[in-house]
């Protein structure tokens, strides 16, 4: 089996188990089988996410300077846009939580957008 087709298996599986996941959650169904599901589902994200982290921290590290400051410039942008972008919606939506700013949104969408290809390029490399 190459990479790719087992990347897109492995992608099938997580959406899929969004899907149950959600169907769990929306319909209230209270089981303990229920629960270890979307236990389970909760514990693969999070390895999948270390995994993320560690291979593209890996790639980043063989890149040329330039196209890491590139990278770097394109995620603190992002990051900054988002966060302002945030905080002025919850400003004017909701003026009395506006206090608890909450930055985990912006940095996951920033860490998205700039790194996700690192994930799977062979070389860490954008041709």
């Amino acid at each position: 089996m190459t990479s790719k087709k087992f990347t897109y298996i492995v992608l099938a599986a997580l959406l899929a188990g969004l899907f149950v996941t959600m169907y769990i959650i929306y319909t209230d169904f209270d089981s303990k089988w229920g629960l270890y599901f979307v236990i389970g589902y909760v514990v693969i994200l999070l390895i999948w996410g270390l995994t993320f982290l560690v291979v593209a921290g890996s790639r980043l590290r063989k890149l040329r300077r330039e196209e890491m400051r590139k990278r770097l410039g394109k995620f603190i942008l992002l990051f900054a846009g988002l966060s302002v972008i945030q905080y002025g919606l919850y400003f004017f939506i909701k003026p009395a939580e506006a206090a608890q700013f909450q930055f985990g949104i912006p940095l996951g969408f920033a860490l998205g957008f700039s790194f996700l290809d690192l994930m799977y390029s062979k070389n860490g490399r954008t041709e």
